[in-house]
This record gives structure tokens, sequence and C-alpha cells, in this order.
């Protein structure tokens, strides 16, 4: 797996009142590496329940659609036969459904979890939003402030 790693530290207080720390390792997946494969199954081997690994499958790549360009076989069923447990995300853009996963995950006790959240890439920008080419576009200034306004508005739209 190619780790992205994020830490994060949960402390819990014992019944002898010590502090001990739990740690929950999140990590994003970039599926197209040939190890990977290894990796998730020593996961599920040695019970990593305190691992979640993440897909954003926004079904875009580089030079267009990961259907067109070279298609995704099933991940959830490829994870689940290497004894994953398996949350999907229907909207990945959706931050209270991302954590109802989170929440799935941390239940989810003798195996490691895998979420696939499905997302449109660029979401929120108006010139951005689905579009392969930003998959390595660097804005220009003009661009960058329509993409600032169009995350604004999106943002107030939200807090009303």
């Amino acid at each position: 797996m190619d780790f992205r790693l994020v830490w994060v530290w949960r402390w819990q207080e014992n019944a002898m009142e010590e502090r001990i720390a739990s740690i929950r390792l999140w990590v994003t997946v970039s599926l197209l590496r040939a190890r990977f494969g290894e990796a998730a199954m020593a996961a599920s081997q040695y019970q990593l329940d305190n691992l979640c690994a993440a897909v954003d499958r926004n079904r875009l790549q580089i030079s267009g659609g990961t259907e067109e360009v070279m298609h995704q076989d099933d991940v959830a069923a490829r994870f689940e036969s290497f004894g994953w447990n398996v949350v999907n995300v229907a909207d990945g853009n959706d931050v209270s459904q991302l954590a109802q996963a989170l929440d799935a995950a941390e239940e989810c006790k003798g195996r490691p979890t895998l979420i696939i959240a499905n997302t449109v890439k660029g979401y929120g920008s108006l010139i951005m939003e689905n579009k392969a080419s930003w998959h390595h576009h660097v804005p220009t200034e003009e661009e960058y402030r329509q993409i600032s306004e169009s995350f604004r508005r999106k943002l107030e739209e939200a807090e009303h």
C-alpha cells in the first residue's frame, strides 16, 4: 500500500486511573501499487483493527475516466477477499456520511477497515468539478480567484 499516514491519538482512563494510549492508524490507499495486496493480506492476518484505509473513488485519473482508460475491478470485493471490513460511502463529499463510516471503522473489531468514498473530483468548484484535467493542473491567478469564490459560496450556503 502507498501509505500516507495520519496518526490519531485517543487517551482513555483505565480502572487503575493510569493513562493509556489507543492508536488508530488512518491511511489513504493507492490501489495501483503492485505491493498493496501483500500488505492488505498481512493487515487482515494480524487482525489490525486499528487500521483504516480510505479510497477516494472519484472515477477519474490523469488522462480521463477510469472506466475508459483503465477499468477498475470491484475494490470492495477485492478487500473483502483479503478479510477486510468494507464500508461504502455513497457520497464521499458529505462529511456526515464520512463521519458515520469512520465510526463504523472504529466499531469493527478483529480486522482492518477500508472506506470507499465515492466522491466528485473538485467538488464545489464550478471550474474544477468532475474534470480529469485538474488532476495535474496548477490554477492561474484568475482560476484561483474563481475557485476561491466557488468555495466561499458553498461555505456560506452550508452555514445557512
